[in-house]
């Protein structure tokens, strides 16, 4: 077959309304006019050609003898099959009723049923500050273990006590997770509990055999962690108050759960350890959770390192968008609705992140205040409730953790 029947082919799927298939609404005629071509089959036809280069040159090679090898032949037919078969099997996916620009993941979409898009590190939006403080002990980190884009991560650390522990965090987290990550043994999260005792030990041990100042000894960091593997499966692990709040049919769905002291479990174990909660709800009257990396002068009193881990699996056509924040008057003065509806506002991922940081540092912002936000597959598909912000006021106090 020509290469140039091939290249037809590859044309006229692109020219089909692929891209309106999965970001909805328009008409037939309107949107082959107005609409690009989607990432997804730009990808598939790109490899496709480079299939056809490749058989082409070797039937260049041939050309002397006049005869087309018929292995050259196969190539050109089971790369236009496979093709045919894809965009068939994508056909019948139907309309996915969203705004995103996301391109799909073709084969994860066609397995599952839904379409599932590509979420890289750079659509995620990332705004942190240090709000009325000289100083930051916020640290957050986005990016791929091991260069695997199938494992995206995401973190936020809050530091208390001094910003040494938040920046070790922030340092050696993804360096124990990617040492996990390669033992296919290991589930992630296991691999997520590993880690936090693992990252929190060494902080001790750097600590201890450095001789650091006796001020280290006091600093410490939450943790909340967010692996999304393969677009869909996402695993959370976390110690401390920053939150990882997820927007599901354009509702707040709070994911993570605070480790406050006063919570009967967590009061039951640091009691039993020889720790006590105070009226204000700090253990040993200095810090405000917990959990967390680092407070290695609070350990011997209950205050552990081991997180808690969830898992779920992200529902596409549901869920908008995830926000991982930390404690800096985000959650003081702002519930989990009025976090979730202000970034519907927005139709862009980092002027969201923008947008809740600048609001917290207007109504009260003497902490360091950080913000993720994650767009998901329904990205744009819901509308912010009409009235959002009644709750500014209820806490204008410093939100410092340990004191």
């Amino acid at each position: 077959m020509d290469r140039r029947i091939i290249m037809g082919i590859c044309t006229s799927l692109q020219k089909r309304r692929f891209r309106t298939l999965f970001s909805g609404g328009g008409s037939s005629a309107n949107t082959e006019k107005n609409a690009g071509v989607s990432p997804i089959f730009s990808r598939v036809c790109g490899r496709c050609e480079e299939n056809n280069w490749n058989s082409n040159a070797r039937w260049k090679s041939s050309q002397g003898t006049k005869t087309k090898s018929s292995s050259s032949s196969s190539s050109f037919v089971g790369a236009s099959a496979k093709l045919k078969k894809r965009k068939e099997s994508l056909d019948s996916l139907g309309t996915w009723d969203t705004a995103t620009d996301l391109p799909l993941e073709v084969d994860a979409t066609i397995a599952s049923g839904k379409p599932v898009p590509s979420i890289r590190a750079n659509n995620v939006g990332v705004s942190s500050g240090k709000g009325r403080r000289t100083y930051m002990e916020d640290q957050y980190g986005v990016g791929n273990l091991n260069g695997d884009p199938s494992a995206l991560y995401l973190a936020v650390f809050d530091g208390h006590g001094s910003d040494v522990c938040a920046n070790f965090c922030a340092t050696i987290f993804p360096k124990h997770l990617a040492y996990w990550f390669q033992n296919p043994d290991v589930d992630v999260p296991t691999a997520l509990h590993k880690s936090f005792l693992e990252v929190n030990n060494a902080f001790a041990s750097w600590y201890i055999f450095g001789r650091r100042g006796p001020d280290i000894k006091s600093s410490g960091s939450t943790a909340t962690i967010c692996i999304l593997k393969d677009n869909i499966h996402l695993f959370i692990g976390h110690v401390g108050d920053s939150r990882a709040i997820l927007c599901r049919s354009g509702e707040a769905r709070k994911l993570t759960t605070d480790h406050d002291p006063s919570l009967i479990t967590e009061k039951t174990r640091i009691e039993r350890s020889g720790g006590r909660i105070s009226d204000t709800g700090r253990v040993n009257e200095r810090l405000a959770m917990s959990r967390s990396i680092g407070d290695h002068e609070l350990k011997r009193f209950g205050v552990i390192a081991a997180p808690d881990v969830i898992s779920m699996k992200i529902d596409h056509s549901r869920d908008s968008f995830l926000v991982l924040t930390t404690d800096g008057q985000i959650n003081n003065v702002m519930t989990d609705t009025e976090i979730i509806n202000t970034v519907l506002q927005t139709k862009d991922p980092q002027y969201a992140a923008t947008l809740l940081t600048e609001t917290a540092f207007e109504y009260s912002s003497e902490d360091n205040i950080t913000a993720l936000v994650i767009p998901l597959g329904s990205w744009g598909k819901y509308s912010a409730a009409a009235t959002i912000f009644h709750s500014f006021g209820k806490s204008f106090t410093s939100s410092s953790r340990f004191s």
